[in-house]
């Protein structure tokens, strides 16, 4: 049986990105982000807040229950 391997947040929301044809930059301007914290939000360095959590629903249609979800079920699986 396989080790289970955390999925981040930031390789969904790339994943989502990349269906919508979204640069980093895009993804800044549309939620009214720095860019650095976008590239560290990707990244998983930045937690998923309910703002933030909220952004995404907006833009991607997912709940932002989904979001924060992820966000806490990554993190628990990192450092539970």
């Amino acid at each position: 049986m396989r080790p289970h391997t955390p999925v981040s947040p930031g390789l969904i929301i790339k994943e989502e990105m990349r269906e919508l044809g979204l640069s980093d930059t895009d993804l800044a301007k549309i939620l009214e982000m720095p860019l650095i914290d976008i590239k560290q939000l990707l990244n998983s360095h930045l937690m998923i807040d309910t703002t933030i959590a909220n952004k995404l629903s907006e833009l991607f249609g997912c709940s932002s229950e989904f979001y924060l979800n992820l966000e806490r079920e990554y993190r628990c699986d990192l450092f539970c």
